[in-house]
């Protein structure tokens, strides 16, 4: 049966073929909606607008309030956990950013906020797109990433060791590396603030 249509329900549509598939085509996303394809364009223009749809979906749960009311590395930590969680619940849609350019508003704001945040500490203008870039990398890598499995044989010892070990965790992992990137950008404008 054909669900009614607008442009929530064909992005939400398009969402959980890309969850369950890793992607879409404009006829599977029909199907999917119990129509023909045609009738999608009597509410999207084309794929790059469900493309962008969809990416709205996924970053309008980020969090990007600490931009505003935190300093610049806390606000980065909390943003990049909350970036983290979006997309680790969607893994599929990480192929998103690189598709299209960026133009969904709720991105753009998280890059507007960050920013400001970012000017607002001292960073230079042509080192503020870098943190953010290198954080949002960061975090895309880990919500695609997991532990790799104990392996069944011994040729293995070492990876063996550290996987079994009692503070195996992937999100401990997660933090950990945070931690260092954001100790590392500390230095970083450390340094660049004692240039003459």
């Amino acid at each position: 049966m054909a669900k009614t249509l607008d442009q929530q329900t064909i992005y939400a549509a398009a969402l959980e073929l890309i969850d369950r598939e890793g992607t879409f085509s404009l006829a599977q996303l029909a199907s999917h909606l119990g129509v023909r394809a045609p009738s999608l364009y009597t509410h999207v223009p084309n794929k790059e607008a469900i493309v962008e749809g969809v990416r709205h979906l996924v970053v309008a749960g980020i969090d990007h309030t600490p931009f505003a009311l935190t300093p610049w590395p806390e606000a980065l930590s909390a943003w990049a956990r909350s970036y983290l969680a979006a997309f680790a619940a969607h893994p599929h849609a990480i192929r998103l950013p690189a598709a299209a350019p960026v133009r969904t508003g709720a991105l753009l704001r998280q890059y507007e906020a960050a920013v400001g945040c970012l000017l607002r500490a001292g960073w230079p203008d042509h080192e503020v797109m870098h943190v953010i870039t290198a954080v949002e990398s960061y975090v895309l890598g880990a919500a695609l990433s997991g532990a790799p499995a104990v392996p069944a044989d011994g040729d293995y010892p070492l990876l063996t060791r550290v996987l079994t070990g009692p503070a195996v965790r992937v999100h401990d992992g997660f933090e950990a590396g945070l931690t260092a990137l954001l100790a590392g950008f500390a230095q970083r404008l450390a340094a660049l603030e004692g240039d003459p």
